[in-house]
């Protein structure tokens, strides 16, 4: 009787992991088709992929869709959520055709050859750099995919080309590859390696065979494709930054005099609203606060992905709200904040915002230099409290970090001293981050609005003013006696990205901490330090 009750149990068993895996599969279906019209493409996707904004550093990608986990990771179905987060599906464009435009010269050619050399620059990262086919690229990715990859005829529609099929890491690759009146595109779909072929494979290969090429309607947008926007400036830069997003269903752009917003957000008119406020904010307080010294007018591209898991799938780091990213110039947030009301997502929203963007203007004033963290990312939350109706600014203290520092003082936990606070680098103020940021704010907000005493209140603005002016002469020093501005150099083939020079890096250093050493002289810190911590604990 065990023996009989035990086999029907393994069959009852059975027979539901049978009937899990023909929902998973009947659950699965192509989308309506998706016509990409100024990159000249269509294909039909799988039902609820959501398109994912394309990166500045994908260079060679067109579009991007990935599953949405969101309700997996909800019903509490781990695997299946964290199977599901390989699957993905980028549509690469790569373009033989020559490129006219002027001609380096010798002493460009030879610069460019003698920084590869110093750069180390290996063929393999050459060819992922600068491919000169697919191929090329493929192999660069994935190293020894030439022996793994099995590669047959395929078809879709009326386009003939190759089906692509190998594995790497934890992935299974399925991909189409084309080659069309010189282009080379390649449908490349992912999955977790023991989910492929039983639930992913066969509708991969339903969609691929959708994929289409048409005259695309819009040949400035792949013109402009070409282009670096950080080396571009004004309109052209604007252009460039809008163009990015053709290639990504439901995203649009909307422009203000310094800021380019490009969304995919569902909330249109909120998108409005922040981007008339930032501008107002850049114009009346990190303009007058901190005067740059960069005579020309900034483009600054900000973008705002509509919910949180669009936000960590564009690579925003887990457990952050937004970031700037220097590389790019590109300011990154979103607007729906999981588990929170629709008025204190758009509260959060804008508070990360000015935060952001406070950074992203500093990058520009001073120029590729980031201030001590105490003052950078304490002006950044000081900022964060900012409220702004009908063009009027307020200041209000910051509920995050206020928050936190109550409970910190409840709790009988000390304080950092102020003689250390203002001497952290960077990567000694991300270590305990959450007091650091906290006391960081606390700082800033007691000395602009509290603190009565004037000479530790001009400390900030003395700061501010002998850093910008000691990287403006240094820099003007380089360059007049080498010829050239030597604060870093491009690498060849990677649009946005310099190799900084380690001398100017330990001359920042010496000027930040001589910056310092000036803003605060004469000031009896330990008195600062006494006053300032009085304050917290009555917060």
């Amino acid at each position: 009787m065990q023996f009989q009750t035990a086999r029907l149990t393994h069959w009852l068993a059975a027979l539901a992991c049978l009937c899990v895996s023909v929902v998973a599969q009947s659950k699965i279906k192509l989308d309506k088709p998706q016509k990409i019209k100024d990159w000249g493409y269509g294909i039909r996707t799988l039902e609820g992929w959501d398109a994912i904004a394309i990166k500045p550093e994908e260079r060679f990608v067109v579009g991007h869709w990935k599953l949405n986990t969101d309700d997996m990771k909800k019903r509490g179905l781990y695997e299946e959520y964290q199977a599901g987060s390989y699957c993905d599906l980028s549509i690469l464009r790569i373009s033989n055709v020559t490129v006219t435009g002027k001609p380096k010269t010798e002493e460009e050619l030879k610069k460019e050859a003698e920084l590869k050399k110093k750069l180390e620059i290996s063929p393999e990262l050459e060819k992922l750099l600068n491919p000169k086919s697919f191929d090329e690229l493929l192999s660069a990715m994935h190293k020894d995919s030439d022996k793994r990859w099995v590669r047959k005829p395929f078809k879709a529609g009326k386009l003939e080309g190759e089906l692509i099929e190998f594995g790497a890491d934890a992935e299974a690759h399925t991909i189409a590859y084309f080659k069309h009146n010189g282009i080379e595109w390649a449908a490349w779909y992912q999955a977790f390696e023991e989910s492929n072929r039983k639930t992913y494979r066969d509708w991969y290969l339903k969609s691929l065979e959708t994929f289409e090429l048409f005259e695309p309607t819009n040949s400035d947008v792949i013109a402009m494709a070409r282009k670096d926007p950080n080396k571009l400036k004004g309109e052209e830069k604007r252009e460039a930054l809008k163009s990015s997003i053709a290639g990504t269903p439901g995203w649009y752009a909307i422009d203000a005099k310094h800021y380019v917003f490009l969304t995919n957000s569902t909330n249109k008119a909120f998108l409005q609203q922040i981007a008339k406020d930032l501008e107002i904010v850049r114009e009346k307080i990190y303009v007058k606060m901190f005067p740059p010294r960069n005579e020309e007018e900034p483009i600054s591209p900000v973008r705002v992905l509509d919910t949180e898991s669009e936000y960590y799938k564009y690579g925003g780091p887990r457990g952050s709200a937004g970031y700037f990213n220097p590389r790019s110039g590109e300011l990154v947030l979103f607007t729906k904040f999981e588990d929170v009301t629709k008025t204190n997502s758009m509260a959060y929203c804008r508070s990360v915002m000015f935060h952001e963007a406070f950074h992203q203007y500093i990058h520009f004033a001073v120029g590729d230099v980031s201030p001590h963290s105490w003052f950078n990312e304490g002006h950044g939350d000081y900022f964060a409290g900012m409220t702004v109706k009908g063009g009027v600014i307020k200041f209000e203290p910051f509920d995050w970090r206020v928050d936190y520092l109550k409970s910190h003082i409840r709790e009988k936990k000390d304080l950092i001293p102020l003689r250390t606070l203002l001497r952290l680098p960077q990567r000694e103020y991300y270590t305990n981050a959450g007091l650091k940021y906290s006391q960081g704010w606390a700082l800033i907000y007691y000395l602009r609005q509290v603190s009565k005493d004037a000479a530790a209140k001009a400390s900030l603005d003395g700061y501010f003013k002998f850093v910008a002016d000691n990287i403006e002469a240094f820099r003007a020093k380089k360059k007049e006696g080498e010829g050239s501005d030597t604060g870093g150099e491009s690498v060849p083939g990677i649009p946005g990205i310099e190799i900084p020079d380690f001398e100017d890096a330990k001359k920042v250093e010496e000027i930040l901490s001589q910056a310092v050493d000036t803003a605060f002289k004469g000031i009896d810190l330990e008195a600062l330090d006494k006053d300032f911590r009085a304050w917290v604990e009555k917060l």
